[in-house]
């Protein structure tokens, strides 16, 4: 009678163990698959290679106009020391900056088409 009952007290443990493994293994694969869902199917190399500007130099007047700025992804980060590379982050936003300097566009247009593209959230907001 004693060995039977040691017999199941193995069995027991030995079937609670691996139903506490496969739960947490079922839950670890639920976890990951709704991370999946909230990149909306983008896998993360192909954001890092779309955003890569192909110009790393700045003009020194492409260098005060970014001061003025905020990086626009999630880093909620002014853009001047960001160095992120997410799609619509600051190399992205840098290279585009430096292209309307290279148009010879005044100060306040280059604010106008920056707003247009990224929205209000690109500028960093100045108290009065």
């Amino acid at each position: 009678m004693a060995q039977n009952r040691k017999n199941f007290s193995i069995v027991l443990i030995i079937g609670v163990s691996l139903l506490i493994g496969f739960l947490g293994g079922y839950l670890a694969g639920f976890r990951y698959g709704l991370r999946l869902n909230r990149q909306n199917f983008i896998p993360p190399m192909a954001q890092k290679t779309q955003s890569r500007p192909s110009r790393t130099h700045l003009d020194a007047e492409a260098i005060e106009i970014i001061k003025e700025l905020n990086c626009v992804c999630d880093c909620k980060m002014k853009l001047s020391p960001c160095t992120c590379e997410e799609v619509r982050g600051s190399k992205e936003i840098k290279a585009y900056v430096q292209e309307l300097v290279e148009q010879r566009l005044l100060k306040s247009e280059v604010m106008e088409r920056l707003v247009e593209r990224y929205g209000q959230a690109v500028l960093i907001k100045r108290s009065s």
